[in-house]
């Protein structure tokens, strides 16, 4: 099992609970689940697919 079919099966069964924390921030698996969606429809409608390899640069400034 993959992260991304941990993270469709976690939501289908506990969809309210606490996925993540970060400070006083929390999801739930659900909340992540939609946030996953998003950003993939994002990314395939920018043209990225399965396999692509994809980096960033940051600059310091």
């Amino acid at each position: 099992m993959n992260t991304a079919e941990f993270l469709m099966i976690a939501s289908s069964v506990v969809p309210e609970r606490t996925a993540m924390v970060c400070g006083q921030r929390s999801r739930t698996y659900a909340e992540m689940q939609e946030r996953v969606n998003r950003l993939a429809n994002g990314l395939q409608a920018m043209g990225v697919a399965k396999g692509d390899k994809r980096a960033c640069r940051t600059s310091k400034t």
